[in-house]
């Protein structure tokens, strides 16, 4: 498939001045008569077209005939999804697009197509390994408003997103305060990322005694208060 279109010839062999007419039958379809030196119809899109033509002379007792296929292929192109590894989780949505497979003489889109398709797994914000996928049903290749898909033969290659945690710090937070009978409470840290820009859409834990980081017991709940003096 090129986006041209074909067409099968033929050659009639008779004596110089015989009277003759020639038919052609595509498939299981009706016979077409030709006019005189008129041309096989041509095809555009990608299938398998079989003739059968026939030649009739009231100057012979049986009619010549003979056949031959049309085989337009599909056009080879691949679809692939970009891959985006190694980033720092920052809060920040990360996301990939696709690539079409450069044109070449028999592979690629034809000159004046595009390819639109829709990918899955994209874009992603938490700390983790992603596979970014094709909707293949939502892919479209078109000639200007034509969808001409069905012409081609898409390989679709699958991406990647990988966000790794990021090396949080927490910014040392500290409050004073004079004896009055009420209550007062822990200053919330500030977590910031590697590069020092504050974390959001995180949560706090916070622990009353030392604990790993991966150990049970941390709290969730609101900071504690204190109301009694405490160095």
């Amino acid at each position: 498939y090129d986006g041209a279109s074909h067409r099968l010839s033929y050659t009639v062999t008779v004596p110089e001045g015989t009277p003759y007419t020639v038919s052609y039958k595509l498939g299981t379809g009706e016979w077409v008569a030709l006019a005189s030196g008129a041309q096989l119809p041509a095809f555009e899109d990608a299938g398998v077209y079989p003739f059968e033509l026939k030649i009739e002379s009231p100057n012979y007792q049986t009619a010549g005939t003979d056949s031959g296929t049309l085989t337009i292929a599909r056009r080879a192109v691949t679809l692939t999804a970009g891959t985006s590894l190694g980033n720092v989780y920052d809060g920040d949505p990360v996301s990939v697009t696709y690539t079409v497979s450069p044109t070449t003489e028999t592979a690629g889109l034809v000159a004046g197509h595009t390819a639109s398709a829709t990918l899955a797994g994209t874009p992603q914000t938490e700390a983790g390994t992603y596979t970014v996928s094709f909707d293949q049903p939502a892919t479209r290749i078109k000639r200007g408003s034509t969808n001409v898909t069905a012409n081609y033969d898409i390989t679709y290659q699958g991406g990647l997103i990988e966000i790794v945690k990021a090396q949080s710090q927490a910014e040392r937070t500290a409050a004073t305060f004079v004896y009055d009978a009420a209550a007062h409470g822990y200053v919330t840290p500030v977590l910031k990322d590697e590069t020092g820009k504050p974390l959001t859409g995180v949560t706090v834990a916070w622990s009353a005694t030392p604990l790993d980081p991966d150990a049970a017991g941390w709290n969730t709940t609101a900071f504690p208060t204190e109301t009694d003096v405490k160095a």
